[in-house]
């Protein structure tokens, strides 16, 4: 798998089981971002916004045609996730989930995010969205999960 920087128009590169609409592209492109890619095709995409100083939030994308790699993808997430919460200073780190999707919240409670809120008809779709948050400790460039 290669991770590198997101570049516009990566977004419109896969078929995504989520809604996107165009603004992404943007969101993507202001802040932290990084694309998965197998076999020179986009799979997954990862962004990460600070919110205010030392709150950050990480959405991310994923394809269906990351199957069979998703050990691959959670070890290269992990690794994009320990740089954007380093470069940001952040604390703490939230992110909004479909509640919809049972993989999806399987996939962020390997990252060791817990559910803390439910944001009702927030979604695109007018679906509720769950509210996952992580905890870190950062020193300098270095990050640790509280957890660890």
């Amino acid at each position: 798998m290669v991770v590198q920087q997101y570049k516009s128009g990566d977004v419109y590169k896969a078929e995504w089981n989520e809604p996107t609409t165009p603004q992404m592209d943007g969101l993507f492109m202001s802040n932290r971002a990084f694309t998965f890619l197998l076999e020179d095709e986009v799979v997954a995409i990862m962004g990460f916004s600070e919110m205010w100083k030392g709150c950050g939030v990480v959405y991310m994308l994923v394809s269906d045609e990351v199957r069979g790699h998703g050990l691959e993808l959670a070890k290269e997430v992990r690794k994009a996730l320990k740089i954007a919460v380093a470069f940001y200073n952040s604390r703490k780190v939230y992110a909004l989930v479909d509640d919809r999707y049972d993989k999806f919240k399987r996939w962020i409670d390997l990252f060791g995010f817990v559910p803390e809120y439910v944001m009702k008809k927030a979604g695109l779709e007018g679906q509720d969205m769950i509210g996952y948050s992580q905890e870190y400790e950062v020193v300098g460039t270095d990050y640790h999960n509280k957890e660890d």
